[in-house]
């Protein structure tokens, strides 16, 4: 994980609690779930589905959240509660989602996920192309440099088995 922004914060948590990643500045365990979730801006989901990360966010977490936190979810469409998802979407639980992954894909035209404004939908075909982990990398930063920007404050940038993400092949 590479940041170039001065005042952004990395937090990751990690079920081997031994993950030292450059540019991360703490490693926590899973039971620290809901005071990383307080004060995170930025949410990011990498994880693979296992029985301990399914459902890991639903209606509980979502709240725990602060109001203009976004959630990103490049993991698995099953660690998030859709339905949770859409309520807290809709109410303004959290202020935006961008998602790469859901319970069923091809994501049902009928989701309501399709018609909300702070929801971006991107179809599940990471890492198909030569050098997309290099320009995803830069385009996160870049993603990122705007949410610091607009937030003016930390953000933190949950990353739940951060080592899945480097050591699968997708």
């Amino acid at each position: 994980v590479r940041s170039s922004h001065a005042h952004a914060r990395i937090v990751s948590i990690d079920i081997s609690k031994a993950l030292a990643t450059p540019g991360v500045h703490a490693v926590l365990p899973p039971d620290r779930l809901p005071e990383l979730l307080a004060g995170s801006d930025v949410l990011v989901l990498a994880s693979a589905l296992t029985a301990e990360t399914e459902g890991l966010i639903g209606r509980h977490e979502l709240q725990q959240m602060p109001r203009h936190a976004l959630l990103i979810n490049v993991g698995r469409g099953g660690l998030v509660s859709e339905a949770d998802l859409v309520e807290a979407l809709r109410t303004g639980v959290i202020g935006g989602a961008a998602l790469d992954v859901f319970v069923r894909e091809p994501l049902d035209p009928a989701s309501p996920l399709w018609t909300l404004p702070n929801v971006i939908i991107s179809p599940h075909v990471s890492g198909a192309i030569e050098g997309y982990w290099d320009r995803i990398a830069d385009l996160f930063l870049e993603i990122a440099g705007v949410i610091l920007a607009v937030t003016g404050d930390e953000f933190f940038i949950a990353l739940r088995h951060a080592q899945s993400l480097s050591q699968s092949k997708l």
